[in-house]
């Protein structure tokens, strides 16, 4: 199984973070790990809440994550191909 340290402090406007990742690159993270997941182990995998520190980032990529998580994609095929 694929165990994921799901934080939030990546969000490109977190306070304390300082990176720079969107809802969108949530969203295509959560793609591939999806995609390794369903090559290694069947599919399993865990995402364990554990970090961010904007309301509006945690909502936001949340989300994203969710929908890929339950299969209802996001991402555009022009910004993804794969």
């Amino acid at each position: 199984m694929v165990l994921v340290a799901l934080g939030f402090d990546l969000y490109a406007q977190d306070p304390l973070g300082q990176m720079n990742v969107t809802p969108d690159g949530y969203a295509l993270i959560n793609h591939m790990l999806k995609q390794l997941a369903a090559k290694v182990c069947s599919g399993r995998i865990i995402f364990v809440l554990e970090g961010g520190y904007s309301i509006r980032g945690i909502r936001e990529c949340g989300l994203r994550v969710i929908q890929e998580l339950v299969d209802l994609p996001t991402l555009s095929p022009v910004k993804f191909a794969g």
